[in-house]
């Protein structure tokens, strides 16, 4: 009961892809070492993404 009426309050969370669009965006502006790039990104997504979501999206764009 109580998560329900926290999720009423909580900002919706960012997608996967929300999210590999903003890391995207990072690299092509010049950024490729992953702590630049998880640094900018977090910035853009804080409190809209958990923090091992963004990880493992920089990881999957970053091999890419």
């Amino acid at each position: 009961k109580e998560l329900k009426i926290l999720e009423k309050y909580m900002p919706e969370q960012m997608s996967e892809d929300q999210i590999r669009k903003i890391a995207q965006k990072v690299i092509d502006s010049g950024a490729n070492e992953f702590g630049a790039v998880m640094g900018q990104v977090m910035a853009q997504v804080k409190g809209k993404a958990d923090g091992n979501v963004v990880k493992k999206v920089v990881e999957e764009v970053l091999k890419n």
